[in-house]
């Protein structure tokens, strides 16, 4: 699902800004031609929460995303400026498998001439569990005084 949600982000992204920025959602490579943008999964954790009927598991999938844009401009910080303000707007939902999730609590730092920008994706999702057949049980006791 990680990398789904790396796909529509990125697509998100070039829909905003269109073709003459690069976007990496896997290493940057040496050299790269600023203006561009990388994607990467910061800190995805999967919780697992009370089963549901029919042996189906509930789970929360929380993803927090990083979104890193490296400036062309001298002036970086007003071109970075502009670009964490698209930035919000394009990643508030995005379109993951035909449904739109969401983004939630973004945060934006510019740190060494790098506008660091990021966004939690977090959803309930399910996952069906086989071989766990319950049985019935009789449980007697009494209590000792």
């Amino acid at each position: 699902m990680i990398n789904k949600i790396l796909k529509s982000i990125a697509s998100a992204i070039y829909a905003e800004f269109g073709a003459g920025y690069e976007i990496y959602i896997e290493d940057i490579p040496q050299g790269l031609k600023a203006p561009c943008f990388f994607i990467m999964a910061v800190s995805p954790s999967d919780q697992m929460f009370l089963g549901l009927s029919g042996g189906n598991q509930r789970r929360k999938l929380s993803n927090l995303f990083s979104v890193q844009y490296f400036p062309s401009a001298e002036s970086f910080r007003q071109e970075c400026n502009d670009v964490e303000v698209r930035l919000n707007r394009c990643l508030e939902e995005i379109t993951v498998d035909g449904s739109m999730l969401r983004g939630t609590d973004p945060d934006a730092t510019i740190s060494d001439g790098v506008l660091v920008h990021t966004v939690n994706y977090n959803f309930f999702g399910k996952s069906t569990v086989s071989g766990t057949d319950m049985q019935t049980i009789k449980i007697e006791g009494e209590i000792n005084e």
